[in-house]
């Protein structure tokens, strides 16, 4: 059974403005799930992606939020989902030692596109020619 039937659903609105406190919650987080599972389109996909860019380091760092950008990078089209994966670009290496944002890191490099992917494995070479400098 589908929970939204179309991009002006009386479901899809009374959501919209907790959707980031729902994120944060167990309960919250299995119904927002449904909801980006369902929504498909664009407009009502690109709000929720405002919601996130707005509550950056929520949906990065906190330990239910994350899931909810992980889902929508798997679910939706790249083209829709292109800003969300320049929130860790410049701090891979930071969101890499946390648990759940590096979920997230992860979840990015699998579902980018060649250049973003070319662009964050550039940014972990780096990483990692900065860390064999300071071996040596």
């Amino acid at each position: 059974m589908h929970l939204i039937k179309s991009e002006n659903d009386d479901i899809y609105l009374e959501i919209l403005p907790n959707f980031v406190s729902l994120s944060k919650t167990e309960k919250g987080l299995n119904v927002i799930k449904k909801l980006i599972i369902e929504i498909r389109w664009e407009k009502p996909q690109q709000t929720l992606i405002n919601l996130v860019l707005a509550n950056q380091k929520d949906f990065l760092e906190d330990f239910y939020c994350n899931y909810a950008i992980q889902l929508m990078v798997q679910t939706w089209r790249t083209d829709m989902t292109v800003s969300l994966f320049s929130l860790i670009l410049g701090k891979i290496k930071q969101y890499s030692l946390q648990k759940s944002p590096s979920n997230v890191v992860e979840t990015m490099i699998v579902n980018s596109d060649p250049q973003m992917r070319a662009q964050y494995l550039k940014e972990i070479k780096e990483m990692v020619d900065l860390h064999c400098m300071v071996l040596i």
